[in-house]
């Protein structure tokens, strides 16, 4: 399964949270996850950072380019 491509694909929190606890994920790939974002994260808390580090930037970003300035 290859789960930053699944993330790479999804835009809510909620869809990140189904792919991160599909299948049988131990917690050193979790770490390995967050690694490949280069996210830092306390163990207690990886899914939450890289849910809101992957999936949160996109949403932002697709915030900003709505805004017309004009």
């Amino acid at each position: 399964m290859d789960v930053c491509g699944e993330l790479d694909k999804v835009y809510s929190r909620e869809n990140a949270y189904k792919v991160l606890n599909k299948g049988n994920l131990k917690n050193d790939d979790i770490i390995n996850i967050a690694n490949h974002y280069e996210i830092k994260v306390l163990k207690n808390y990886i899914k939450v950072r890289i849910i809101d580090s992957v999936v949160g930037i996109k949403t932002d970003k697709d915030a900003i380019k709505s805004i017309d300035i004009r």
